[in-house]
């Protein structure tokens, strides 16, 4: 059984989510900063934009929104990309908007493969 959320909770938690995310890419990091491991970072970036795929996808009334959604969510990982240029102690990183990327997709599939589950009950 595929558990039904409603449509506001998702918009809701969709936009909270936006908030984060901006506010975590664009916050300079402390001092010293240092990932634990090569790829916790580009994990963290494909966790969370899969997250908000995932959210716009279960939100989306029409096919044209999930089409937005990648859109809109590829865009906005770029542009934040490169505002960290400005940002003391943050870079551009091509393998991070490759990261965003990949989690957008499995977002958005793992959302429409939820969306066929439930018309199937």
């Amino acid at each position: 059984m595929i558990l039904r959320i409603p449509r506001k909770l998702l918009v809701s938690s969709l936009i909270l989510s936006f908030g984060v995310l901006v506010w975590l890419s664009l916050y300079p990091p402390a001092d010293g900063h240092e990932s634990n491991s090569l790829y916790e970072d580009k994990i963290a970036h494909a966790v969370a934009y899969c997250w908000l795929a995932l959210l716009w996808t279960l939100a989306a009334k029409e096919k044209k929104s999930i089409f937005a959604a990648v859109l809109v969510l590829i865009v906005l990982g770029v542009v934040l990309e490169y505002a960290q240029t400005f940002i003391p102690r943050r870079m551009f990183s091509l393998d991070d908007i490759l990261a965003n990327c990949l989690g957008v997709f499995a977002g958005v599939a793992l959302g429409i493969y939820v969306k066929s589950r439930r018309s199937r009950q």
